[in-house]
């Protein structure tokens, strides 16, 4: 049985297996397996990963689901109606063939990455679409943590993460994986670099030839795809050719373009500089959380995602920290690498799982080498070295301890075997230099399970009582967590039993109704309360990352109603006024003028720096300014929706 860990990107997924080190698994001969789900010219074949990919710009194509799992959103492909968990799933279930194939053996574990910032629905969608693959014991990890196993880091880390098609910043303190601060954008990446670059293209054909290149999309994706090679090749070089042959409306085109790294810089620099800005905010964040942390506190940076391989970020990066961007561990492949350790760690219920241990040190002056690790509950275990062997067995919970001694001044190779009761076996074996001229004492550890993040605040509010928002559960809380609020229930009438509605949010604006709506519980009071009543409401998180809420009469335990919020509306009254707005904004990006955006975000900006100064003084005044605000931005969203949709 194998364990595996997948970086289920929005542009690319990454496979790999962790033996000794984390390694890449190749699916058809690459390394990366393309997110992209396609129909055949006739409707005949569906057509995933690079297959689909190789024809996206001619044939009907879906990209960048990954955006939306979790969300209410279809795809109409060949005739047929996808959501993102049936899309997810078609790349999951190919890279699972894939593994199989190449480990000989079956998955039986997987850890699959998700975003730092993807809330319970997202993570359920995620989990379905893994349950649709076949993938049957399977756990999630944060994108940034996946990355900080990957490279090893202490201390204090800020991961940069910047793709194909999105962009994420999370600080992040490896002790406990906490994370500190967190910012991105959904819409940045390396894909709109290539679009950058196309465009320069299109108007330098046009100018050469007199074709328009957009009007024949054979053409335009042979073009895209040869101006992502320009982009990569200007990662280490000074300059690119593109060569533009093709036909297009019946007339051969013969265009070249050369194109500097000056020029590229210069085009890309604002898209750039936006990821900066977002970095200096999550360096903010992370102050007004730890007023004690200053930038000076991060020990490194991480680079993640394809496109920090461009010279000009890590420059940016550079300047901005004053030290050198951490390259240690390839970009592209950090977060499968993460994923894969994270699952070597992990015990199954049946069988002997895989043995894992951190890497063992290079050379160590101790007799003596002492491996902690687990496994399967209750395994015989069976450590040897060089000058003998040591017999052991897991405790119930599947950890063992085991030391053997070393031969002196020489390399040692380390076989550790684990035998289950039904007779199936795992090794693992590793090398240690004892060096007797060293000094140091080491201790190899078992990889830790890194702990779940939430990544929003999450508050309740009593209908009828008050409007504001009662935050329960700050930023970045690490889970699981139970957390609580007190409120009062009062009777409507004595020896009639009270309907008490408590919303549920997720948001820290300080006026309820501007965050986003996640449920409502209803809560029954008996008839005998005829006094206003202590309530309690909980808050946890399941195995499967999904909220749970209960609501309770302190005095009357019985009486408690629950929710498991599942799903989140991407839409409509329930979702928070910034969640909504930046929402509208993407899906008019063209139709908008720049004024009303930029008035719309002047407001959006004031709303922001309002809460920041209630949240920094509470007795301050801003609360009835925050409403009038927010309440005025709400407005204006609304009215832009109904604008845009009669024109459609």
């Amino acid at each position: 049985m194998a364990d595996i860990g997948i970086d289920l990107g929005a542009t690319h997924s990454v496979l790999a297996h962790y033996d000794n080190e984390p390694k890449v698994i190749e699916n058809k001969g690459r390394p990366k397996t393309p997110s992209v789900v396609a129909y055949s010219e006739d409707d005949s074949e569906l057509l995933v990963g690079q297959a689909a990919r190789d024809e996206a710009f001619c044939l009907p194509s879906v990209r960048f689901w990954r955006r939306d799992i979790g969300a209410d959103r279809t795809y109409e492909l060949g005739g047929k109606t996808y959501t993102p968990v049936d899309l997810s799933a078609m790349i999951l279930a190919q890279v699972k063939a894939a593994a199989e194939e190449r480990l000989n053996e079956p998955v039986d574990i997987a850890v699959i990455s998700v975003p730092a910032y993807v809330t319970g629905p997202g993570k359920e969608a995620t989990l379905r679409a893994a349950q649709l693959a076949g993938l049957k014991n399977v756990r999630l990890l944060a994108e940034p943590v996946a990355a900080a196993l990957a490279f090893g880091s202490k201390g204090t880390v800020l991961v940069y993460d910047l793709g194909s098609s999105t962009f994420d910043v999370t600080i992040i303190d490896c002790v406990d994986y906490r994370v500190l601060g967190l910012d991105g954008d959904n819409y940045l990446g390396g894909d709109n670099f290539d679009k950058l670059l196309l465009a320069h293209l299109a108007k330098e054909v046009k100018r050469q030839a007199g074709i328009d290149l957009e009007s024949s999309p054979h053409a335009l994706q042979h073009a895209r795809r040869d101006c992502e090679k320009a982009k990569i090749k200007l990662s280490d070089s000074q300059s690119a050719t593109i060569l533009v042959q093709a036909v297009v409306g019946g007339t051969p085109v013969n265009a070249k373009m050369k194109v500097t790294r000056d020029v590229f810089e210069r085009m890309i620099m604002p898209l750039v500089d936006e990821t900066i800005h977002k970095v200096e905010r999550v360096v903010g964040k992370a102050i007004l959380q730890a007023p004690k942390f200053a930038k000076e506190d991060i020990d490194s940076v991480l680079l993640v995602g394809g496109s920090t391989h461009i010279p000009l970020v890590q420059r940016r990066l550079r300047d901005y920290f004053g030290k050198e961007p951490s390259k240690k561990i390839h970009p592209e492949l950090a977060v499968a690498f993460g994923a894969a350790m994270y699952a070597a760690s992990i015990p199954v219920e049946e069988g002997i799982h895989r043995i894992a241990v951190k890497p063992v040190p290079n050379a160590t002056a101790q007799r003596q080498v002492t491996i902690e690790g687990r496994t399967s509950p209750g395994a015989a275990l069976e450590l040897r070295t060089p000058l003998g062997f040591v017999d052991g067995k897991a405790d119930e919970g599947g950890r063992f301890f085991l030391t053997a001694a070393l031969a002196p001044n020489s390399m040692n190779t380390i076989r550790l075997l684990a035998t289950s009761s039904s007779g199936e076996q795992r090794r693992r074996q590793f090398t240690v230099q004892r060096d007797d001229s060293c000094h140091d004492e080491e201790v190899v550890e078992v990889i830790a399970d890194p702990p779940i993040v939430w990544p929003r605040p999450l508050g309740i509010r009593v209908v009828g009582q008050d409007d504001r928002l009662r935050l329960v559960v700050g930023h970045h809380s690490v889970l699981p967590f139970r957390a609580s609020a007190f409120c009062c229930v009062t009777p409507s009438s004595r020896g009639a039993p009270s309907q008490c509605l408590i919303e549920v949010y997720e948001g820290d604006l300080p006026y309820a109704l501007l965050n986003t709506r996640l449920a409502q519980l209803v809560l029954i009071a008996p008839p005998s309360v005829n006094m206003v009543e202590p309530l309690e409401v909980a808050f946890r998180i399941t195995e499967d990352c999904l909220l749970v809420v209960t609501a309770c009469l302190v005095n009357f335990p019985d009486h408690r109603v629950t929710a498991t919020i599942k799903e989140r509306s991407c839409s409509g009254d329930n979702l928070g006024v910034l969640d909504r707005l930046d929402h509208l904004l993407r899906g008019i990006t063209d139709k908008i003028r720049p004024e009303e955006r930029a008035r719309l975000n002047k407001t959006k900006m004031r709303l922001l720096d309002l809460c920041q100064q209630y949240k920094r003084d509470p007795q301050k005044d801003e609360y009835e300014k925050i409403k009038e605000t927010g309440l005025q931005l709400r407005t204006e969203v609304a009215h832009l929706e109904a604008q845009f949709a009669q024109r459609e």
